[in-house]
């Protein structure tokens, strides 16, 4: 039979072996994977972003039918004038 290093019996051990460990050293994350998480968690979408598939929102309806297919690029939106860009422009 093994040594006992505890003071607790052996059917103790085995239930405190199921425990979860403690980590004892921090995970390196880098910032991007931080930032995506965030957003994937976030409630609300971002207030200031108006891209459909970053900020799920959906493109809004008075726009012309074969123009609903195209991302609006949030760098070129001003006061209520939207910039269309096609999947080639991108």
């Amino acid at each position: 039979m093994a040594p006992v290093l505890s003071k607790d019996a052996p059917d103790i051990e085995s239930i405190l072996a199921l425990n979860p460990r403690t980590q004892t050293h921090a995970a390196l994350r880098s910032t991007s994977a931080k930032k995506i998480d965030k957003k994937h968690w976030k409630r609300n979408p971002d207030k200031n972003c108006f891209v459909p598939e970053v900020c799920r929102r959906p493109v809004p309806e008075e726009l012309p039918h074969e123009s609903r297919h195209q991302v609006i690029h949030h760098k070129h939106r001003k006061q209520g004038e939207f910039r269309f860009i096609s999947a080639n422009e991108t």
